[in-house]
């Protein structure tokens, strides 16, 4: 009864282990994550990625953009005619004219650069919620998403018109802003606090646009965020507990007590005499550890009497 309820504690123990070891690691894969998609929001510069202009507006008409970098994901849409009086009698921010054809130069520029490509692309569903509604709600969108090695996190930078309601003020300017954001922070907030502890960040761009426009999102894509707390996981098990695991198999193939080293052999007994863990070279037939023999030792004095006689114990 005793060795099945010690083996049955052992079992219970090393189930604990590995529970509280998985919870860790997944812990430190989704924290790694995290860690990640935000690195890459504050200094994976999307607007210097190549180019795929799925629709070409030429001068006033939609455009459609897609650009990817490692990390890093964005979709364009923007129509430069919808900042126009003429187009539309919506209120627009003071300078979304000047911001429309920021958007314009950039699109226009990348046509003759040999890494543009066009291929088809469908507008994603999230960006179509706020470009196709009538009457129009923005006048341009972007969908940006971050993440390492799958994109993980998702946010919505909008083209807004000064009746929006969700539009802020710039707390510099004490104007309205150009641009809302829909499940994303804007990225300055982060570079403030990096130039606090002196690290450099990308800081605003020459040319406010929506390629160039800094955000952080953090709508979670969970086919990505769920790989990639897998993955980092993974990684951290392997660094904190693989390499232990590995150091034990070795030293039990090369004979030694897997914990503390020490050189086994099956006539040392049951345990390590060094650390008491279980000697894996034991056999059944092996003599017993030193502590129990010399237990045994005084246990058989403690029978025997003056002349060495053994003694015979009660009862028997």
């Amino acid at each position: 009864m005793t060795d099945t309820a010690d083996s049955t504690a052992r079992g219970t123990g090393r189930s604990r282990r590995v529970v509280v070891t998985l919870l860790m690691c997944a812990f430190l894969g989704a924290l790694t994550t995290l860690a990640t998609a935000l690195a890459a929001a504050v200094f994976v510069r999307i607007d210097r990625a190549p180019a795929n202009i799925a629709l070409d507006g030429d001068h006033v008409k939609p455009f459609l953009i897609g650009l990817e970098r490692p990390g890093a994901s964005r979709v364009v849409w923007f129509a430069k005619e919808r900042v126009y009086s003429s187009y539309t009698d919506r209120p627009t921010p003071a300078n979304a004219s000047s911001v429309g054809v920021a958007c314009w130069s950039f699109a226009s520029g990348r046509r003759g650069d040999p890494a543009t490509t066009t291929e088809p692309m469908k507008l994603p569903e999230r960006l179509a919620e706020v470009i196709e509604p009538e009457p129009h709600v923005a006048w341009g969108g972007a969908l940006d998403r971050r993440g390492f090695p799958f994109l993980a996190f998702e946010g919505l930078i909008v083209g807004a018109y000064l009746d929006d309601p969700r539009l802020e003020t710039d707390p510099d300017s004490g104007l309205p802003k150009i641009f809302r954001s829909e499940h994303a922070f804007s990225a300055r907030e982060i570079d403030r606090l990096l130039d606090q502890v002196g690290i450099d960040a990308p800081g605003p761009p020459d040319r406010q646009n929506l390629m160039t426009e800094r955000v952080v999102p953090y709508r979670p894509l969970w086919g990505g965020l769920v790989a990639n707390t897998l993955i980092y996981g993974s990684i951290w098990w392997v660094l904190l507990f693989g390499v232990a695991s590995t150091r034990r198999a070795l030293r039990r193939r090369h004979g030694r007590c897997g914990s503390c080293g020490y050189r086994l052999s099956p006539d040392l007994g049951e345990r390590c005499p060094e650390c008491g863990r279980a000697n894996h070279l034991a056999t059944p037939t092996s003599p017993a550890s030193p502590a129990r023999q010399e237990g045994s030792v005084m246990s058989d004095a403690a029978l025997s009497g003056p002349d060495g006689e053994k003694l015979t114990e009660p009862g028997s």
